[in-house]
Formats: structure tokens, sequence, C-alpha cells
């Protein structure tokens, strides 16, 4: 930090970096005050590591390249694979099936009686077919061209890549008769819900303009 500050004798500089524990405290504080207080430092939210394309990239790094790699021609010739950049690609697993060969029947004696009891679940709305074109359309119309969808109960997956083996980056969740909730995929493989809701087309545009960088071609 004090090489940036005397690369940057001048004018406000914005920091924006995780919530680590050495990233707060009254160091900082007295490091502003020494500076003239021109710096501004920028947290990205908790429990959104989607946001950090940094660790994710890392992550992917490490998972797809360093962890099983075999370095020793690198070293000798000097250069890198040329097919570094397409092991970045994450590998996603098999999809589980919830397809049951043969009906499930219900538990006998105590279990099944006190489950009868309890109020039957409110049942989900579901996406179809058509909300999965109508994704697909608003992000071809976008440029976006690259990425296909998929629906599955009340999920709309926005994906990449080979469809047999997808690499996602994003999903709408219907949690209502018109209300849908953005939900991204992060560096380890998990999806995490966002507080955005609403319309269909109001959390497309969203997602486009302000978190278009999570729906960009790789490479």
């Amino acid at each position: 930090m004090d090489a940036l500050a005397e690369n940057y004798p001048t004018g406000d500089v914005y920091v924006i970096w995780d919530n680590l524990n050495i990233h707060h405290g009254e160091a900082w504080r007295h490091f502003n005050e020494r500076h003239g207080g021109r710096f501004h430092f920028v947290y990205t939210p908790l429990h959104a590591s989607w946001v950090n394309q940094v660790e994710i990239w890392f992550s992917i790094l490490q998972k797809r390249v360093l962890k099983h790699g075999d370095f020793s021609l690198a070293c000798r010739t000097g250069r890198a694979s040329d097919g570094l950049h397409l092991a970045l690609e994450p590998a996603r697993k098999r999809t589980l099936s919830l397809d049951f060969p043969r009906p499930l029947h219900a538990a006998s004696g105590p279990a099944s009686r006190l489950s009868a009891r309890r109020a039957a679940p409110m049942p989900k709305h579901q996406a179809d077919e058509s909300d999965a074109a109508e994704v697909e359309r608003f992000l071809h119309d976008r440029g976006l061209r690259h990425l296909h969808v998929r629906h599955r109960a009340d999920l709309i997956t926005i994906e990449s890549g080979p469809r047999k083996d997808p690499w996602p980056r994003a999903r709408l969740r219907r949690v209502g008769a018109h209300i849908w909730q953005l939900e991204m995929a992060t560096h380890t493989g998990r999806w995490e819900p966002t507080p955005l809701r609403g319309l269909r087309e109001q959390i497309l545009t969203m997602l486009v303009d302000q978190f278009g960088w999570t729906l960009h071609p790789i490479g």
C-alpha cells in the first residue's frame, strides 16, 4: 500500500477488496491519515463470493491446472501448455437424476401417522419450456449468443460451453406467479441466492447490465 501511495501521490484512490480481517482495523485509518485521507476503502458484500472475479479465476486455476499438474515440460521449455486456457473451463459432474424407477411408498407406523397430520406443502410455481425460450431469446437479442438455457422444476439455468458439460453462469428461481429470484454460481460450485427479486425481464436486465461480466465468453 505504501508503494501504491508513492505511485499515486495525488488525488483520491479507491481500494476495492474483500472482508478479510487484515483489511479492517486502526492500521488502515492511520495509514489514510498519513496520506491526507485520499484513500477510500470499498468492501465487497458479505456472502457474495461470485462478485470477486479474481477469487473465482484462481479457484478454477487451482482445481483444473495446479492441483494435479505436471509442469516439468513447461520448466524445460520456458512456455506453458497450449491447452492452459481450455483447462480453465471448470468441469461439472453429471447431474444426479431424481427420476425413481418405481413409486415411493409412505412409511408405516408412527412416522407415517405423524406426517399425515402435517399440513400439505403449497405447490411450487414451475418454470416451463416457454420460460426458458423467452430467457434465451432475451440473452441472444443482447448479443450473448454463446449462452444457452434449460429449465427444471422452478429453475431456469443460464449456462455456456458444451451442453453435455456446461459451465453454469446464473439461474432464476420462480418464487411466485410472476416473481423470480436471481441466484449466482460461486467459485465453489454452489449456488448463492441474491436479494434481487422481480419480474423476469427486470431481473434479466439487471443481470446483463449490472453483472454482465459473469456472462462474458471465456478466452
